[in-house]
């Protein structure tokens, strides 16, 4: 955007004010004068707490300030984290901490081309390795039995065992890029760089005939291996494999859904997005217990369900545990939203009844009679009703 000075010259708005970054000193743009429009200086870097722009793009291991952020699990198209957010504590695939869309494990750093070819494109998608795969398959497979065991034996459903994320398999994981358009990603003349830290050498590698990454267009070429992340982090604020898991599936799915390629994907990169949606599909599960097991009774009790009216019940439970996670996280979402008195009124009434210390001091909170509240369920439903959140 051009601008016009007051001696009639045109100018720019000012240049960017960029941190330093290693051993390189930082740039502060000279303070305008007043002749020049004063449009305000922005950060030339993105930043986001706790990812460092020095650990340099996840990928090429490159530092340039030019990287963007990306975030794994993202709402673009919403608009509202919220959802996301507590969509991803319900799956349990991130340890010890309340899931946000702005936490380093949902973020890495990538070169702008890569970030517009995975965001925008769908050229390319991030996922684990082979190995890691397979070892994540069997880890959640694990981890899922238990819980159906659970369910079948006293009806809950128990959320995943500490052990899953103490395994190499989620602390260090191998990652891969798949190239899903690998000569719309590096047309002719464009190649993917990759800085090696120890060495300080680079390598370039093209889009093969064989529609895969190496490091010249022949087939016969060695391939881009895998990689991990490098950069210097608390340990859970590594990039979630579950999350980079979950991205990937959603392009490998729409992949699939269109019409018949006229380039395919050699079969083992065919098989590690199977295997990439397999894994996700073991994310997305949910517990329903088994016909005739001691479960099944208590939950159908839970339901309010007739005896002998259990012919449909894992159909019917999903639809029943579903609105019952909705409507706890309506409940999470109005206590967030009270300031500390209300938020005392409300754990008070909970626990004892209204308590007249309390109560009466905000209508707005509830209803001010001293009349039980708790009497019936529907009585709890009104009370919560009235909160304005």
């Amino acid at each position: 955007m051009s601008l016009i000075t007051k001696q009639n010259r045109i100018s720019v708005k000012p240049f960017a004010t960029l941190p330093p970054l290693l051993e390189i000193p930082a740039i502060s743009p000279p303070t305008p004068s007043v002749s020049v429009s004063d449009v305000s200086s922005r950060w030339g870097a993105e930043t986001a707490p706790g990812v460092d722009l020095a650990e340099g793009c996840l990928l090429t291991k490159a530092v340039k300030y030019t990287h963007r952020i990306v975030s794994w699990v993202d709402c673009a198209c919403s608009g509202d984290s919220r959802l996301i957010e507590e969509l991803i504590d319900e799956l349990g695939i991130c340890h010890l901490a309340e899931f946000k869309i702005d936490k380093p494990c949902n973020l890495s750093f990538l070169e702008s081309y890569i970030h517009t070819s995975l965001n925008d494109f769908a050229f390319i998608a991030v996922t684990a390795s082979s190995s890691t795969l397979e070892g994540l398959i069997s880890l959640l497979q694990d981890d899922n039995n238990m819980r159906q065991q659970k369910i079948d034996d006293y009806g809950d459903v128990y959320s995943r065992s500490p052990d899953v994320f103490s395994s190499p398999y989620i602390r260090d994981p191998m990652l891969e890029l798949v190239a899903l358009h690998p000569h719309h990603f590096l047309p002719l003349g464009s190649a993917l760089t990759i800085y090696d830290p120890a060495s300080c050498t680079l390598k370039n590698y093209f889009a093969a005939e064989d529609n895969c990454l190496r490091e010249s267009p022949k087939a016969h070429s060695p391939r881009l291996p895998p990689f991990r992340h490098t950069g210097l982090r608390h340990p859970l604020g590594y990039p979630n494999v579950f999350l980079i898991a979950l991205n990937a599936e959603i392009k490998f799915r729409r992949y699939f859904r269109r019409t018949q390629q006229s380039s395919p994907l050699p079969d083992d990169v065919v098989a590690l997005m199977r295997r990439t949606m397999d894994l996700v599909d073991l994310i997305y599960w949910i517990p329903v217990p088994k016909k005739g097991s001691p479960g099944e009774e208590i939950v159908a009790e839970r339901m309010g369900l007739e005896v002998g009216d259990t012919d449909d019940i894992q159909e019917r439970y999903w639809s029943w545990i579903t609105a019952r996670h909705r409507e706890d996280r309506q409940e999470t979402r109005a206590f967030r939203n009270m300031d500390p008195e209300q938020r005392k009124a409300y754990v008070t009434a909970l626990i004892a009844g209204p308590d007249a210390d309390y109560w009466p001091y905000n209508e707005s909170l509830g209803p001010t009679s001293t009349a039980s509240l708790y009497s019936d369920k529907s009585n709890v439903d009104a009370w919560m009703n009235d909160i304005n959140p």
